[in-house]
């Protein structure tokens, strides 16, 4: 099983593509308590299952992800969704010193870093300084500029960061494939 853990704060990103977005505009039954009730639930049910911590932006607030993190037993694999942010409130050394704490824990960090940029992103030896294990997801939308994708797989190879693409053109339906095929 794996259980997904929306970590409901206001993200501050504006990707495109983000599903969740709209899902964190009303905080209304949103407890940090719940979350952790869940977790000591889910480990009751299923001992060795995954849990996926993503958003909203999880290290949006290290000190709580840490409260849900600590609940969840070595058993479990755990991987953490998230952008990097890095702010006045939460520096890149923050961050790093979260991932070496809990390297024992964390079974991935999935780093989203895309051809086009949506967000302020932590620079790439940052990602590369993470204790834990971490992959690059990149979001493949739209007009993406395939040109650059040599350039971005290279940025990437120096440090030896796996890359996993995912393509969202989410303006083919069924009915678009049905007219583009008929329009040629």
């Amino acid at each position: 099983a794996t259980v997904t853990i929306f970590v409901p704060y206001d993200c501050k990103n504006h990707c495109p593509f983000c599903i969740n977005k709209e899902e964190y505009g009303d905080m209304t039954g949103f407890s940090l308590e719940k979350i952790v009730q869940s977790i000591r639930r889910m480990d009751a049910i299923t001992p060795k299952c995954d849990f996926v911590f993503t958003g909203g932006e999880p290290f949006a607030d290290i000190e709580k992800l840490q409260i849900m993190l600590d609940e969840i037993p070595t058993t479990h694999r755990v991987f953490i969704n998230t952008t990097l942010p890095v702010s006045k409130c939460q520096t890149e050394e923050d961050i790093l010193a979260f991932a070496e704490r809990n390297k024992h824990k964390i079974t991935c960090i999935n780093v989203s870093r895309h051809l086009q940029r949506y967000v302020e992103e932590s620079p790439d030896e940052v990602v590369a300084a993470i204790a834990t294990p971490k992959r690059i997801n990149c979001v493949l939308y739209k007009n993406y500029p395939a040109d650059k994708l040599t350039e971005y797989v290279e940025r990437w190879r120096k440090y030896n960061i796996p890359i996993q693409f995912r393509y969202d053109y989410t303006e083919t339906t069924p009915e678009n494939l049905y007219e583009e095929e008929h329009d040629k």
